[in-house]
């Protein structure tokens, strides 16, 4: 399987400080270059964005910690 969140995975890793600074223990959700929003936890960001109409692997959904967690997404039907 083709990873189709590569893109954003790379874009998490190198804006890390940026997209994290100011929202730990928050959930950050990021479609292609874009962060998309904040949430509580990580099924929050998930079914805001089903309710924006985003597809389930169109996303990726990443804790705010400080240090870049070992490709941790939480989108429902992407195998890894």
């Amino acid at each position: 399987m083709a990873n189709n969140l590569a893109r954003e995975h790379a874009h998490f890793e190198a804006y890390h400080d940026q997209i994290v600074k100011g929202h730990l223990g928050e959930y950050v959700v990021i479609k292609g270059l874009e962060v998309m929003g904040y949430y509580k936890g990580p099924f929050d960001g998930i079914g805001d964005m089903v309710k924006r109409g985003h597809e389930f692997g169109t996303f990726a959904t990443y804790p705010c910690t400080e240090k870049i967690p070992v490709m941790e997404i939480w989108t429902p039907g992407i195998t890894w």
